[in-house]
């Protein structure tokens, strides 16, 4: 048992700055995947391809939510319905009252005058049902001003919300897990007859739970191996091969040369995740050798990756605003540094103070 896992067994709650420094790194590649050119080429190489993976990048996300929240819930000392609820609704919906009206600002201000505030979605963004609208599923709503990030939230916040009641009621974790992960498979089964919202959630539910899967060995103390996580894994696998097979029956539909269109979308997912679990259980074999040159840096943006997340695709992405610079490579630089000024002003000033007025300290 490494220290960190003594520590945890013991009740306390240290810093797990791998998971940090993994958020931040995951935040900094999606805000790179929708702000730099798709090809960069450079003595002869097209580094364009290394920022091509913003969906696996979210996928990563998925992960460590699990991850992180399975293992702040079992080390909390109010595990009341009301005390979890609120933590995460002002986790989720405090940046976003913040990122709303400054992407419909920045919208009116590339179209030249106020548009439709578009009322409807923005009502279906608020009660997470948006999504994007070419996977695969009829769409209730979009992004809101088609902010395109914001469709990861939908699962986010449902993934929340089924946790709940699955870590209050089925008091053995192994049989939850089990619960769990069989009902993703039959939602992968369903989803290729029913596309839609719900099979797609309870989908995706068993990949954000092969995080909570990691947490649970890690509370415990125990060997985290391949032995270990065969449940999970053998889970993804399942789902790799029902999504594969479903690729391959409408392949016909696939439009040339997409990557990010349902039914391959879903297969890169899984397929990620899947090489992700395994990865990461045979890193932690190797005592995570060369991960903080890697990625330890990234850590100093991990308390600000959500608010980077949910509101960079209009700062960075769309950057017209700053044409007046007249060189791109500045217009980048600076769409960034408004960027970490923004995300900063969410995370660090205005979120800790409204989420401690409306969930004050005991």
């Amino acid at each position: 048992m490494t220290d960190l896992q003594a520590t945890a067994a013991s009740g306390q709650t240290p810093r797990l700055y791998k998971l940090e420094a993994l958020r931040g790194f995951a935040a900094i590649y999606v805000v790179a995947h929708h702000s730099l050119p798709a090809h960069f080429h450079r003595f002869g190489i097209d580094w364009g391809y290394l920022i091509r993976f913003g969906q696996e990048a979210v996928i990563l996300f998925f992960l460590l939510s699990g991850f992180v929240i399975h293992y702040s819930y079992q080390n909390a000392s109010d595990r009341s319905f009301r005390t979890y609820f609120l933590k995460r609704f002002t986790r989720i919906y405090i940046p976003l009252l913040f990122v709303f009206p400054m992407t419909y600002a920045f919208v009116s201000y590339h179209v030249g005058k106020p548009v439709d505030p578009d009322w409807t979605t923005l009502v279906g963004n608020l009660l997470m049902v948006q999504n994007l609208a070419n996977w695969g599923q009829e769409v209730i709503v979009k992004p809101y001003m088609l902010n395109k990030p914001l469709w990861s939230l939908t699962y986010e916040w449902w993934f929340y919300m089924l946790y709940f009641p699955l870590a209050s009621r089925i008091a053995d974790s192994d049989r939850r897990t089990r619960v769990v992960l069989l009902t993703s498979i039959a939602a992968a089964f369903c989803y290729l007859l029913l596309p839609n919202i719900v099979p797609r959630t309870l989908m995706y539910l068993g990949l954000w739970w092969c995080g909570v899967a990691l947490a649970e060995l890690f509370l415990r103390g125990e060997r985290i191996d391949l032995r270990a996580i065969r449940l999970p894994l053998i889970t993804l696998v399942i789902i790799d091969s029902i999504l594969a097979f479903n690729l391959w029956w409408n392949f016909d539909l696939l439009p040339e040369a997409s990557l990010s269109t349902s039914p391959l979308i879903e297969l890169r997912h899984f397929g990620f995740a899947t090489v992700a679990l395994i990865a990461a259980v045979c890193w932690h074999r190797f005592d995570w050798i060369g991960f903080d040159r890697l990625f330890k840096p990234f850590a100093v943006l991990a308390p600000i990756s959500y608010g980077m997340y949910v509101s960079h695709y209009r700062i960075v992405h769309q950057r017209a605003y700053l044409e007046f610079i007249g060189n791109p490579v500045f217009e980048w630089a600076a769409s960034i540094a408004l960027l970490i000024a923004v995300a900063t002003l969410i995370e660090r000033v205005a979120y800790p103070r409204i989420r401690n007025w409306v969930l004050p300290r005991r």
